[in-house]
């Protein structure tokens, strides 16, 4: 990028405003991380901090989800009521029309003032450990509306004029079982916002408070743009589309995610109205307009690191059509903690219409992440004990490369041995991956993982929710579907029981074993086509056993060696084998 743009700005300022806001939002990022007090914040990192303009469209983004936060609190305080220094703060999904998608995940958003003129937006959320609710951590597969998820907050000033709202927090943390960890979470958010709100006034006051408006306006018409010429060279005339099934905990499921897109001419429609009818259960997501639109833009981003991925990709799609009262616009008070599902599973619908626009020259499904929540109350001190744990799954192969294997989530991780032994009673048997669980293909499909644990409690209860067990993420251009997981208790014994994978007040005791297998994600291209070096190195490492690689693969490993007996894999491979492009319990041409 040379030269001046149409704003006038050279590319030099250009590239300055823009290293400062995202050195600001690392800067924010790591206030965050030092002073939050929930492990799903400081450990797991499940938490985003960003900018937006004075109009609330998001500068720098992340993920697709949550887009219009800021939006959704003028519609309660406009501009005009606002002060420098106020901090304002929500949960309520309904209420912000999606900007918030469950209720754990609290928003603090801080305007910017330059003088007297508005400049923009400091905006951060975090998942908090425990709002209320019918169950310690506040998520459960047995919730039916969201009154049993926690405490509501709509958009509410929580300080001004140097003035917190005492009363307010004091009310909230009343709600929780976990009460100075939540005002610990609280304090460190709004410090984060108010620095986020000194580095954009210091931006302001460095570049001009006209320079960085126009800055903004740049990067966000850039981004439009560069993504609507990028759709419109992936998607072919016509129509095309794509299904996904969501597992849930209620029996009205499975749900379907049913995405229809339409290039007529250079108009997009983005049309999800087919899709099922809400969920009973909390498997719910409650889809922004802006959603479908950026997931599909965030899907074919180029490797150009000139754009950058924020709000103006929202405007790719001319039309988005959404059905109340469905999966992805759930009429209140439906549940929606668990949400995840139904999100991965539009995503790899994305991923799905890709696939049919390339002739499967796309990657293939992602397995979703396993969340898993371990409750134990001590009478002895009133207290309860939670762990909330988010487990890796194996990510969908690439056309030029395998899955990613042990993924937890964009950004997120997974809570290290020592840190869970540390502060848990539990002990850790073994965390390694899960073999056989990656779709085999020309390019592997990345593996899920196996956690085994001890329960060190007299007694408590796990909730499940583990994805992918029904429906495993979908295979392409002759991959095969990745496998399922499980949930084990006691296994290898007489009393081994296994639990449904959508499920809560499960019983444990002192002693029990807990093993926890997560899904891999879909292979590409045929399995036969890998390289026998290569599935021997597989073998090596752990991702494929012995009998998945002769099953699997068409390669004959010696047991004890590993060597590959080179007659008898070009014996297996020697058939002539045929596929479609989408492999799920078999080989199809499309799902829906």
């Amino acid at each position: 990028m040379s030269g001046n743009t149409t704003s006038g700005l050279d590319a030099v300022t250009l590239g300055l405003v823009r290293g400062v806001l995202a050195s600001a939002v690392a800067e924010i990022e790591t206030l965050i991380e030092r002073t939050s007090m929930s492990p799903f914040i400081n450990e797991k990192k499940d938490y985003d901090a960003g900018f937006t303009d004075a109009r609330g469209r998001a500068l720098l983004l992340r993920n697709p989800v949550g887009a219009n936060k800021v939006e959704a609190l003028l519609d309660s305080y406009p501009p005009e009521t606002m002060q420098h220094g106020d901090i304002y703060w929500y949960n309520d999904c309904y209420g912000s029309h999606g900007g918030v998608t469950h209720s754990p995940d609290l928003v603090f958003i801080s305007p910017a003032f330059a003088g007297d003129t508005l400049v923009g937006f400091c905006e951060v959320f975090g998942h908090f450990w425990d709002i209320g609710g019918m169950r310690p951590g506040s998520l459960s597969p047995d919730a039916t509306e969201i009154f049993q998820e926690g405490i509501i907050v709509p958009p509410v000033r929580v300080f001004r004029g140097g003035q917190w709202n005492e009363d307010l927090i004091r009310l909230f943390v009343r709600n929780s079982r976990f009460p100075e960890m939540l005002e610990g979470d609280i304090r460190a958010m709004t410090a984060a916002v108010q620095m986020g709100v000194t580095r954009l006034v210091e931006a302001a006051e460095r570049f001009g408070a006209e320079t960085l408006r126009q800055a903004m306006d740049t990067f966000l018409s850039q981004t439009t743009e560069a993504l609507r010429a990028r759709v419109r060279e992936v998607l072919p005339q016509g129509t095309l589309r794509f299904a996904e099934p969501i597992e849930t905990s209620s029996a009205d499921g499975p749900h379907w995610i049913r995405l229809e897109v339409q290039r007529d001419g250079d108009s997009v429609r983005l049309d999800l109205t087919e899709s099922s009818d809400q969920s009973l259960g909390p498997a719910n997501f409650l889809m922004h307009t802006s959603v479908p639109p950026l997931a599909l833009a965030q899907s074919v981003l180029p490797q150009d690191s000139s754009i950058v991925f924020n709000g103006g990709a929202a405007d790719i799609a001319d039309v988005v059509q959404l059905r109340e009262g469905s999966i992805v616009q759930p009429r209140f008070p439906a549940a929606l903690g668990s949400r995840g599902s139904a999100w991965q599973r539009f995503a790899s619908a994305i991923q799905g219409v890709l696939a049919l626009a390339t002739d499967g020259d796309s990657t293939a499904a992602s397995a979703n992440y396993c969340l898993y929540m371990l409750r134990s109350f001590d009478p002895a001190t009133g207290r309860w004990l939670l762990v909330t744990d988010g487990m890796a799954s194996g990510r969908g192969a690439r056309p030029y490369a395998d899955g990613s294997d042990a993924i937890y989530h964009v950004g997120q991780k997974n809570y290290p041995i020592e840190y869970i032994e540390m502060s848990y009673p539990v002990r850790l048997e073994e965390y390694s991956i899960h073999p056989d669980s990656g779709g085999p293909g020309l390019h592997r499909g990345g593996c899920g993982v196996m956690r085994e644990f001890t329960f060190l409690r007299p007694a408590g209860q796990i909730a499940i929710r583990i994805d992918n067990v029904q429906f495993p993420p979908w295979g392409v251009s002759g991959g095969m579907a990745g496998r399922p997981g499980s949930v084990t208790i006691n296994p290898g014994t007489p009393q081994a029981r296994e639990l449904q994978p959508m499920s809560d007040g499960n019983a444990v005791e002192e002693g029990d074993v807990i093993r926890i297998l997560t899904s891999g994600g879909g292979g590409w291209g045929d399995p036969f086509m890998r390289g026998p070096d290569l599935v021997r190195q597989d073998v090596l490492g752990g991702f494929v056993s012995v009998t998945g690689a002769r099953r699997d693969y068409g390669v004959v490993l010696d047991p004890q060696t590993f060597d590959v007996d080179i007659a008898l894999t070009k014996e297996l491979r020697s058939g002539e084998r045929s596929h479609k492009l989408f492999h799920r319990d078999g080989y199809v041409d499309e799902i829906w």
